[in-house]
């Protein structure tokens, strides 16, 4: 079929990556800056109550998510002061839809950017934890960016695909809460 088993090389256009990646060879655009929310159903918070601060989690449910990189730690940030703890989750996935179904079901607490958890935000299936608090997943610079290879000035045709991305995402970006 592709002969030896494998498929074909391609070149890569455009790929929208994470702080790591951008500061790779690749040349990209700024998308935004990723803000993570803390959150849980109102539901969850009316059965369990809401944690006011990062000691409180180990009484509650958590949910995690667990990529590639293995697990998140996750910090808090309040008066220049950093908390970070590694949470012990009753529940452990690489979906996170599922994870974003779960906890607006009411099965705990999630840390999620809020390109992944605005719209459950917006449509009131989960409400912000701790918001006197900068949280994260503990890495520095979470910005969204779309790269392209080659020179600093992307082609033509990599030149359309991200406006016609950047018009699709909006100005702030479709997925910002407020």
């Amino acid at each position: 079929m592709w002969g030896r088993g494998r498929p074909p090389r391609l070149p890569l256009a455009l790929a929208a990556a994470l702080p790591a990646a951008a500061r790779s060879a690749f040349h990209g655009r700024f998308i935004s800056k990723q803000i993570h929310h803390l959150v849980a159903s109102p539901e969850y918070v009316e059965k369990y109550g809401a944690p006011t601060r990062p000691e409180d989690l180990s009484k509650h449910h958590i949910l995690a998510y667990k990529g590639a990189m293995g697990p998140q730690y996750w910090s808090f940030t309040r008066g220049g002061k950093k908390v970070q703890l590694l949470p012990e989750p009753k529940i452990v996935s690489n979906n996170a839809e599922m994870l974003t179904l779960a906890t607006e079901d009411g099965a705990g607490i999630i840390l999620f950017p809020d390109w992944q958890i605005s719209a459950s935000l917006k449509q009131k299936k989960v409400i912000e934890l701790m918001t006197d608090f900068e949280v994260s997943t503990g890495v520095p610079d979470q910005s969204i960016y779309m790269l392209y290879p080659g020179n600093q000035y992307p082609s033509l045709n990599t030149r359309a695909v991200i406006d016609f991305f950047l018009e699709k995402f909006g100005s702030p970006p479709y997925w910002k809460y407020p």
